[in-house]
């Protein structure tokens, strides 16, 4: 299993990966951090071709901010090739 980040500055993207692996295994479960640089839609897409499941976060961000950045989740819900569970 693997937690993947993506953000447009990859030293953060590689923290934030670190932190949810390092969460994860406190409840015991082993996780591989990993990281990408760019548009975390496009880069999750990219990325899910060799995955079984994608799971992603779900964040409201309000309709005006959905309307000027768009919505990750639901760009990826829509350009998937394969199962996603969208958690919130």
């Amino acid at each position: 299993v693997q937690v993947l980040s993506v953000d447009d500055n990859l030293n953060r993207a590689e923290e934030l990966a670190r932190e949810g692996a390092e969460y994860l295994a406190a409840y015991g479960l082993s996780m591989e951090p990993a990281a990408l640089q760019g548009d975390p839609a496009e880069r999750l897409l990219e990325a899910q071709g060799t995955a079984d499941l994608l799971v992603l976060g779900a964040f409201g961000g309000g309709p005006v901010r959905r309307w000027l950045l768009g919505s990750t989740t639901e760009y990826a819900l829509r350009g998937s090739q394969g199962p996603v569970l969208v958690v919130r």
